[in-house]
C-alpha cells in the first residue's frame, strides 16, 4: 500500500514539487518514431500470439489425421475423435460385443 501511495505521489509530482526536475518538461518533436515502435512491437506480440495459436490447431488436425489412419472403428481399435466429427465424416465406433449370458441363474 506504501509504495502504491509513494508512486502515484511521485507520478502526480508531489514529492518533487520544488526541484529543479519537476520544472523540466519534455517535447516530443517527431511523434512517428513511437508509433512506429507501438505497431512493430504490436506486430511482433500478435504474430507470437498467432504463431501459438496455430501449431495448436496444426497438432488437434494431426492428431486427428492420426485417429483415421490407425483405428477403424472396431470394438479392438475405436475412432478416439469427438462424436461430432464422426457425425460430419459419416464414422461410427463398431458396437462393444457384450458377452453372451446364461439363461439359468446357476450357470456362471
Amino acid at each position: 500500500m506504501c509504495k502504491g501511495s509513494l508512486g502515484y505521489l511521485y507520478l502526480d509530482g508531489v514529492i518533487f514539487a520544488n526541484t529543479p526536475l519537476a520544472e523540466f518538461q519534455p517535447t516530443m518533436h517527431y511523434v512517428i518514431v513511437p508509433l512506429a515502435i507501438i505497431i512493430v512491437g504490436s506486430y511482433v506480440i500478435v504474430s507470437l500470439f498467432s504463431s501459438v495459436y496455430e501449431m495448436g490447431v496444426d497438432t488437434i488436425f494431426l492428431c486427428f489425421l492420426e485417429d483415421l489412419e490407425r483405428n477403424d472403428g472396431s470394438p479392438e481399435h475405436p475412432y478416439y475423435m469427438s462424436k461430432e466429427l464422426m457425425a460430419i465424416l459419416g464414422k461410427k465406433n463398431a458396437p462393444e460385443k457384450t458377452p453372451k449370458q446364461s439363461a439359468e441363474p446357476g450357470d456362471h
